[in-house]
């Protein structure tokens, strides 16, 4: 949890600062990598595909650090990209983290899925109030 409140806040506070003072894209960039950096040290990375494109599951060795990395500042920067849409981005957010949340719950991963179903709750006067 304390590695989800850190990467948020890290985001939030370049988000605000990006906003006030135009950041340079190679900062942003940077920081999110590090953030996926740092979600890899803790031990959250990709290491397979699974059977996405294949009868078999691929595994990414060495290329899920890379993978995970790319994957990580992609979505961070497409959500980014639909900010300014209003209500775009609550939507996409709180389907997300539906599809997140019923993958943890089934997983058994009770705890995140209760934050995933929260954040969607949190999300809905947030989506009422802006459009």
């Amino acid at each position: 949890l304390w590695l989800y409140l850190t990467a948020v806040t890290v985001l939030l506070v370049i988000g605000l600062l990006d906003d006030r003072f135009d950041v340079s894209p190679f900062l942003r960039i940077g920081l999110q990598a590090g953030l996926a950096g740092l979600m890899i040290y803790h031990g959250l990375s990709l290491e397979s595909l699974g059977q996405v494109i294949a009868p078999f599951s691929i595994k990414l060795g060495i290329l899920g650090t890379v993978f995970t990395i790319l994957i990580t500042i992609g979505v961070i920067n497409a959500f980014n990209m639909v900010d300014g849409i209003d209500g775009l981005l609550a939507g996409l957010s709180s389907a997300s983290f539906a599809g997140i949340g019923v993958l943890m719950w089934l997983d058994e991963q009770y705890s995140l899925a209760y934050w995933c179903f929260a954040l969607i709750v949190v999300l809905i006067p947030y989506a009422m109030l802006i459009s």
